[in-house]
């Protein structure tokens, strides 16, 4: 009878750790395959019917995963959670004026351009001397608008036990943006299938505790009967 209580201890300990084991890979699964996922994927523009004259909603996944810090963190005193990086682009400037205003004095005559083309404020001065010797001269000024931009990390509902990590930046329609690298640490969004059930809330344990158990449990089964 003395060694009935060890045996039964034995047999619970593990059942618990088979269901904590079976439970933590199929959640570790389940990451792996959202983080290829989001690997694949690239850089979208979302909501364009609703949002095409006011702003431009560029996204895409992030791969979920334990953030690590680097030399920057550490010289900053932060724990980084995410990780964007980005670029933002805007169109060329295609400057055609047949307006401009022309002013002639003693053989020099001056026309200067200037206008507005979001995101671009241009004035151009032009010089035309022509005596004694052609000479021509060009004042140029291009002033570009900041470019604002939004940027928000978000978690999808659940899909699989995974939510999804999303990176989102608002930008001027405009501005075209690139997300060319997004991670996020996994704790973050917190997916049902990396939370750990009830029954494992006591077997994060060392591999000698089970032996440790049976012991216990032999003794006391022996001072028992």
């Amino acid at each position: 009878m003395k060694y009935i209580v060890g045996v039964l201890l034995l047999l619970l300990l593990l059942t618990s750790w088979q269901a904590y084991s079976w439970y933590r890979r199929a959640g570790d699964n389940a990451l792996r395959a959202d983080s290829i996922q989001a690997a694949a994927d690239t850089t979208r523009r979302v909501l364009q019917e609703t949002m095409r004259d006011s702003v431009a909603v560029w996204q895409r996944r992030a791969i979920q995963l334990r953030e690590r810090s680097d030399q920057l963190d550490r010289a900053l005193r932060l724990e980084r959670r995410a990780r964007v990086a980005l670029e933002a682009r805007v169109h060329a400037l295609a400057l055609t004026d047949t307006s401009p205003t022309a002013v002639v004095e003693d053989s020099v005559r001056r026309i200067a351009f200037s206008g507005r083309d979001p995101p671009y404020t241009y004035r151009a001065d032009i010089t035309l001397r022509e005596f004694p010797t052609p000479q021509y001269n060009l004042a140029l000024e291009i002033q570009l608008d900041p470019i604002p931009l939004d940027l928000r990390i978000g978690c999808s509902p659940p899909i699989d036990g995974i939510r999804q990590a999303q990176a989102t930046v608002v930008s001027p329609p405009w501005a075209t943006v690139e997300l060319t690298y997004v991670t996020q640490d996994q704790d973050v969004c917190r997916s049902p299938a990396l939370e750990l059930p009830p029954v494992s809330l006591g077997m994060r344990m060392p591999w000698w505790v089970i032996p440790l158990a049976v012991i216990a449990g032999y003794v006391a089964g022996a001072k028992v009967f």
